[in-house]
């Protein structure tokens, strides 16, 4: 086994430079460690972008790889929030902004330096992969942090759900790394299906199950639905792509057994996704805010609609979305929505309240590009990956926390500027 890992590890790295064996080094640290911790990865990407940079300088800009659509429109995306501090009357709000969406500039410019010989086809592989081991061993250290709690006072399932479960990041995140993680490995399963041996094949379905259960217990609404939407399709996948009907058939009975018990023994999350879906049918902007996620969320949307609508074409500026949010609740007699001085929990309307039509059409075109050059290719990954990032940037300012700008920035980079032009020869994972 050592020398496996050692040849492995030699093949990983074969004809790569001093300097680029280093920056792809960083890139496979950062790809684990953004599951797992926040604290580390803005000091690695920041090697990152020196390390690009002195590469860069040392082929004196030969081999420079050409940035992709979506990652120039990324980059616009950050032109737009800069020009937005102009009309900011909070420029100190506004300069903390672009500072936490420094990545929408940084990632896509170390891409672009670190040239066009380290993100092959294998290594980008690999770069998946370490971020799935990444995500596991989050699990681990979640969940015995969650022992430690029990530990400390008396046994409840509490400490094994929601924020309790999810140490260091908040549930959405947590959830949205783990839609990832099950997603890169069952399309690695797929792929390798003819290869792999029975045994790899059972380790790699109960860690797909694991992620999935997790997922449950960490107790986002949009995670769930989104792991279980990824589920199934996965599996329609797998049955139409290999032909194998009663594999598939047993693995979504095995899917829904488990969703099902989990859902009877554990009422609290049943009752959550139920509670959702009854304040969104008997929503009414006119009536009380009663502590609930989702009445919430409609009461925020309302508000800050009526705040973009009010503020076009340009919006408030990159510094004042909060205070004008605020101000509508305040109006509105929302109370709890300016004492917690909630932001739009829906990334489209937070861009559009801060810089407007610009900003607002620029991030729907990264959007509908991914979905189109997915559909195009045929290609379930990007098709999935854009019904994940939908589904969240619809619940959640997900571009506001160093938690959803990395992850989205650096997966959405991965594929413009790495994994796009191998799958137009390869035809896809």
């Amino acid at each position: 086994m050592p020398g496996k890992i050692r040849t492995f590890i030699q093949h990983q790295f074969e004809q790569l430079s001093m300097i680029e064996s280093l920056i792809y080094a960083c890139v496979i640290l950062l790809s684990f460690m953004l599951p797992l911790s926040k604290i580390p990865v803005p000091g690695t990407i920041g090697i990152l972008f020196v390390l690009s940079v002195i590469r860069a300088v040392q082929q004196k800009g030969n081999s420079l790889k050409k940035p992709g659509f979506v990652s120039t429109l990324l980059v616009g995306l950050y032109v737009v929030y800069i020009a937005g501090i102009i009309y900011s009357a909070n420029r100190a709000s506004a300069l903390f902004d672009l500072e936490v969406k420094l990545s929408f500039l940084i990632i896509p410019l170390i891409f672009v330096l670190a040239g066009k010989n380290i993100f092959t086809e294998k290594r980008i592989q690999t770069i998946k992969l370490v971020f799935v081991c990444g995500a596991l061993f989050s699990t681990f250290a979640n969940l015995l942090h969650s022992t430690y709690l029990s530990m400390h006072a008396y046994f409840t399932l509490d400490n094994y759900m929601y924020n309790r479960l999810s140490w260091g990041f908040h549930p959405s995140y947590a959830a949205l790394y783990m839609n990832m993680a099950i997603l890169i490995l069952f399309l690695y399963l797929i792929r390798r299906w003819d290869t792999f041996k029975t045994s790899t094949k059972v380790i790699f379905s109960i860690t797909i199950l694991y992620f999935f259960v997790f997922n449950i217990f960490l107790n986002s609404k949009m995670g769930i639905i989104m792991s279980a939407l990824t589920l199934l399709i996965l599996l329609v996948y797998m049955v139409v792509t290999k032909r194998k009907f009663v594999l598939g058939f047993i693995s979504l009975a095995v899917f829904f057994g488990a969703t099902f018990v989990i859902m009877k023994w554990t009422p609290y999350i049943s009752s959550r996704l139920t509670s959702a879906w009854q304040s969104f049918i008997s929503y009414n902007q006119n009536g009380t805010h009663p502590n609930d996620g989702t009445t919430y969320r409609l009461q925020i949307w309302h508000y800050a609609s009526q705040v973009a609508v009010k503020n076009l074409p340009a919006g408030v500026g990159t510094g004042d979305v909060r205070s004008a949010l605020n101000a509508a609740y305040i109006e509105n007699g929302f109370v709890d929505g300016a004492a917690m001085n909630l932001n739009a929990h829906n990334q489209f309307l937070q861009t559009w309240v801060a810089i407007g039509i610009p900003g607002l059409s620029i991030l729907a075109l990264i959007i509908i590009s991914l979905f189109f050059s997915g559909a195009k290719k045929k290609n379930i990954y990007i098709l999935i990956f854009t019904l994940v990032l939908l589904g969240n940037f619809l619940v959640e300012s997900m571009l506001e926390t160093q938690a959803g700008v990395i992850f989205t920035i650096f997966f959405l980079c991965l594929y413009d500027m790495g994994e796009r032009k191998t799958q137009e020869r390869s035809g896809g994972i």
